[in-house]
Order: C-alpha cells, then sequence, then structure tokens
C-alpha cells in the first residue's frame, strides 16, 4: 500500500515557512528604521539649536527618549487596542507582569541610560561599532536558553560580519593612534549586552503575553522611570522644556514613524524569526546607519567604513546564500517526492479504471 502524503502536514509546513520569512522581513524592515533613527534624531537636534527657548535646545536627547516614548506608547495603544481587554489582563500570570516589569527596566531604561553615559564619554562611532556585538550576543543567548542553534552558514556569516566589525574598530583606532577602552567604550559594551538580552525576553515573553500590552506597558515603564532617574539626578530644571510645542509637533514624528513603526515590525517578527535572523538583520545595521548618514546628513563614509562594511556585507552574503541554498535543497526534495507519489497514485488509477 503506498502511503500518500499528508495535505494538511504539507501545507502547515508551508504556512510555517511562509511565517519565517515574513517575520524575517518585518525584522529587517525594523532595523533599517532604527538605523535611520540615529540620523534623524541628529536633525531633531539641530531644529532645536534653530529654535532656542532661552538659550536652550528644546529638542534635547532627554526630551527625545521621554516625549517619543510617550507617543510611541499612544500609537502602540491605538494600533493594538483590541489586546486591551479584561480577559486578557486577567490571564497574566505574575510571571507575565514580572517579565514586562523586567523588560521596561531593561530595554526601556537601562539600555537608553547607559547609550547616554557612553556618548557622553566615547565618540559616536566607537558606541555604533562596539554595540555590533549585540548580533553576536544574542545568537549565543538564543542558542544556551531557547536552543535555537544556528545552522553553519549563518554561524559562519555572523562570524565573518563580526570579523568586519573587529576590523572598523582597529582601522579607525589606527588613525586615531590608538584605541582606549574607558568608560564610555565600556559603557557600549553592556549596552549592547543589554539590547542583546532585552532581544531575547521580547522573543520569550511574547509567546504568553498579547503584544499590544506588551509594548505598551514596556515604553511607558521606561519612560516613567526614565523620568524619574533623570529628575533625581539632573534636577527639575532638565525637563523645563518638556512642553515647548516644538518638541511636541516633532515627538509626533518621531515617537509614532520611527518608535512606534519600528517596535511594532520588530516585535511581531521576533515572534516567529529564527535566532540567526535576527542576529544577521541586526549586523547589518551599522551599514544602513551609514547609508542614511549619507542620505539624510550628507556624511561620506571614511575609509574603515569602506573596508569593515565589506567583510560585513561578505558575512551577511555568506547567511543569507547558505541559507537560500539550503532551503533550495529542501524544496527541491519535497518537489521530487511529490512529484514521484502523484506519479505512482497516477500509474495505479490507470491501473484500477480504464473506463469513461
Amino acid at each position: 500500500m503506498i502511503e500518500r502524503p499528508s495535505p494538511t502536514a504539507a501545507a502547515g509546513s508551508e504556512a510555517a515557512d511562509d511565517a519565517t520569512k515574513y517575520a524575517a522581513i518585518m525584522v529587517w524592515a525594523a532595523l533599517a528604521i532604527f538605523a535611520m533613527a540615529k540620523s534623524v534624531i541628529v536633525l531633531l537636534t539641530e531644529i532645536g539649536a534653530a529654535n532656542p527657548i532661552d538659550g536652550r535646545n528644546p529638542i534635547s536627547f532627554c526630551n527625545v527618549l521621554f516625549a517619543g516614548n510617550l507617543v510611541a506608547a499612544a500609537v502602540l495603544f491605538i494600533l493594538h487596542r483590541k489586546d486591551w481587554t479584561s480577559d486578557n489582563f486577567r490571564k497574566l500570570t505574575k510571571a507575565d507582569w514580572a517579565g514586562i516589569l523586567v523588560m521596561g527596566v531593561l530595554a526601556g531604561f537601562v539600555a537608553p541610560a547607559l547609550g547616554f553615559l557612553a556618548l557622553e564619554n566615547t565618540t559616536v562611532s566607537n558606541v555604533v561599532f562596539l554595540g555590533r556585538i549585540e548580533p553576536i550576543m544574542f545568537m549565543v543567548f538564543a542558542a544556551a536558553l531557547l536552543a535555537d542553534r544556528p545552522d553553519p552558514w549563518s554561524a559562519a556569516g555572523a562570524a565573518v560580519s563580526f570579523v568586519g566589525v573587529l576590523l572598523i574598530i582597529y582601522l579607525m583606532s589606527r588613525d586615531s593612534g590608538g584605541f582606549m577602552l574607558g568608560k564610555g567604550e565600556i559603557y557600549a559594551l553592556l549596552t549592547a549586552l543589554m539590547l542583546a538580552l532585552g532581544t531575547l525576553l521580547s522573543k520569550m515573553f511574547l509567546k504568553s503575553v498579547p503584544f499590544g500590552i506588551f509594548a505598551v506597558l514596556r515604553m511607558l515603564v521606561g519612560a516613567v522611570i526614565y523620568f524619574f532617574w533623570a529628575y533625581y539626578f539632573y534636577g527639575p530644571d532638565h525637563y523645563a522644556d518638556i512642553f515647548a510645542p516644538v518638541v511636541w509637533k516633532w515627538m509626533l514624528v518621531y515617537g509614532g514613524l520611527i518608535v512606534a513603526g519600528g517596535q511594532t515590525l520588530f516585535l511581531l517578527g521576533v515572534r516567529n524569526a529564527r535566532g540567526q535572523d535576527v542576529a544577521l538583520a541586526q549586523s547589518f545595521s551599522p551599514i544602513a546607519a551609514v547609508f542614511f548618514a549619507f542620505l539624510l546628513l550628507g556624511e561620506v563614509p571614511s575609509t574603515p567604513i569602506y573596508i569593515g562594511g565589506s567583510v560585513i556585507l561578505v558575512g551577511i552574503f555568506l547567511a543569507k546564500a547558505g541559507g537560500w541554498y539550503q532551503r533550495r535543497l529542501e524544496r527541491q526534495h519535497q518537489a521530487s517526492q511529490r512529484l514521484t507519489n502523484s506519479e505512482v497514485m497516477e500509474i495505479e488509477g490507470r491501473e484500477t479504471f480504464r473506463g469513461v
């Protein structure tokens, strides 16, 4: 007796492959938005400098984070308000609430605060490129805690991309007379570690917590904690211009499109994306950041960026080419198997039914 393939199982496998593919696309789009955000923030600070209030720039870095997060939380609530039901809240366990709180503190407060400290103590280039340890750390965390082990091609591609990051750092440090691992560099490394851990926790908690609740509360927790932290350490005058119209006009654009749009794509993507897909997309973010800096700010990439960036692109191509090749072999095998079964069933039919 010939065992026929199950149409339900085949359809389920194809649906799972499509979900993984679309999830990876959403992650890549989200990280492109995040890469563009760096240039957008520079543009916003330039706008604030052109519209000072009592000699102060109203669109300060802290105002951008606090007001932007509030706007993003409001937009996310509007987009996903269907998740805010009494039934969904009753289903949340103490562990779910603890996870939301931890994520709000970690990704909404600790990582941005460390990032600010890094920028205050070292150059932007050092912060950006030292932060490229984040994809490698995420891949390690995903393999250790989620058993999401990368295939050899993805691991090799991520390793080559990381070598490209190290090459950029080496060339920049050689041109500047030596690389010093000071406070700023340590803060940058810690920032990358927190972001990798936050990405992993997002992937874990999205399995049990409705996306709309998770996204909105995480933004609110981070904004509230950051507000009181800055208020305590910098004093009440630190937010003197928070209600300026110029701040909220641009925060509606930044918080709504950049933060909320990017977070929505990213959090929806990591729900179904593989760990190595997320890691490789994150490896591409330095190249995207350089591209948007050139496009929006007119910044011309330096020689280290060209050299190291080329190596990063080789790593990404290596991993993607390997993934495409593996999936092509799988599809060919499945198509061949379906074709063989179809031919056998057709022969069986002809042998048992000859009339019209």
